[in-house]
């Protein structure tokens, strides 16, 4: 039921145009429109898809790199976000998203505790000596489950389809300063991911350098992650093609495309399944994974700009590690409850996963018609 308000709409301001930008500006867009809210969102970004770090995401939900943040706080965000792609996977449109779940194995050089993610995913278990002797790395402990994945450039290219839809404008825009968007808006989102480090002066946030090969290879159905000590290295297959990795470079901020790194990815790849050294490679990538020590910083914060000017009512929303497609519809949805508060908007009514998906689905422009 759409609660009464005045008709002058709520300017928002989102900073960032990765998926925790766009689901953001999307959720909140749909939510407010459900209870009758007129907004006005506007989208500033220096890149959006297909550029972004988000795109070249192989998107398996897994929590890494986010050991900053209490667990309760991990598993409400991100099984939020997994119930939400397990109801993408069987809409009409999840071949486009290029959400889909495949099962797949967590493999270790030493015996590890479960994970406190093991209920969130589906038919949990270890993995049994006879798996582990098929990966030539020396293995010893592993876990098997049935996941969900989300094609990074598929899926960012479809939120922003989606936002260009409800009316959201996007601005090619670099943000260097909050006081940018002083007068502008009633509130900004700030969902820099790594920019964070410069636009808001925050020192926690430090680059974690990930390198990955894309092989075509339509026989890989199942997902392989191994952790090693010192290293990790994955065989993720998603709908476009297969992504082989890793690297974890804590602390560089380049994101050239290493040739002996991208020599060592493909070798121990072979090592999980040897079926890979056949592969035609048609792309590498690399990007910062936006790491925060001190965890996600998702809150509302009141920023004193200069004397002259009144505070400006900011949610932060970044720092998601390596966990920015397994948290982003649970951080959204919790952002969307800090904008309303900074609105002075009550609760919202309350909407499941399939009215607000087929409320976006639903266009009011069209996608062309928003810069």
């Amino acid at each position: 039921m759409a609660l009464p308000f005045a008709s002058v709409p709520k300017r928002i301001a989102v900073i960032g145009a990765g998926v925790i930008g766009l689901s953001t500006a999307l959720y909140l867009n749909t939510e407010l429109r459900l209870d009758g809210i007129p907004c006005s969102i506007e989208v500033f970004a220096e890149h959006r898809p297909p550029l972004t770090t988000s795109d070249g995401a192989a998107g398996l939900w897994e929590p890494i790199f986010i050991d900053g943040t209490p667990v309760d706080q991990q598993m409400s965000w991100g099984r939020e976000t997994y119930q939400w792609l397990r109801y993408l996977r069987v809409q009409k449109d999840a071949g486009e998203m290029g959400v889909t779940q495949y099962s797949g194995y967590n493999l270790f050089h030493q015996p590890v505790e479960d994970p406190p993610w093991k209920d969130v995913v589906t038919g949990f278990r270890h993995a049994t000596d006879d798996e582990l002797k098929e990966v030539q790395a020396p293995v010893r402990h592993g876990w098997y489950f049935v996941n969900m994945s989300c094609q990074g450039n598929r899926y960012c290219s479809w939120l922003l389809k989606r936002c260009k839809e409800q009316g959201i404008t996007f601005h090619e825009q670099k943000i260097n300063s909050l006081s940018e968007l002083a007068g502008r808006c009633d509130v900004v989102v700030n969902c820099s991911g790594i920019g964070a480090h410069k636009l808001v002066g925050d020192n926690d946030i430090v680059p974690i350098k990930g390198q990955a090969m894309k092989v075509a290879a339509p026989w890989i159905k199942h997902f392989t992650v191994v952790m090693g000590a010192d290293y990790v290295s994955y065989i993720l297959p998603c709908t476009d093609f297969v992504v082989l990795g890793g690297t974890v470079d804590s602390g560089r901020w380049d994101t050239d495309i290493e040739p002996e790194v991208s020599r060592k990815i493909l070798e121990n790849a072979c090592k999980i399944n040897r079926s890979i050294e056949n592969a035609p490679v048609f792309g590498e990538c690399s990007g910062l994974r936006p790491y925060r020590k001190t965890g996600v910083r998702l809150e509302r914060a009141l920023v004193l700009l200069d004397s002259s000017q009144r505070p400006l009512e900011v949610v932060h929303n970044y720092g998601h590690g390596g966990s920015g497609i397994t948290f982003h519809w649970g951080c959204a949805r919790y952002a969307a409850s800090l904008t309303r508060k900074a609105l002075g908007l009550p609760d919202s009514c309350g909407h499941d996963d399939d009215l607000l998906y087929k409320t976006m689905s639903v266009p009011l422009v069209s996608s062309s018609s928003k810069l």
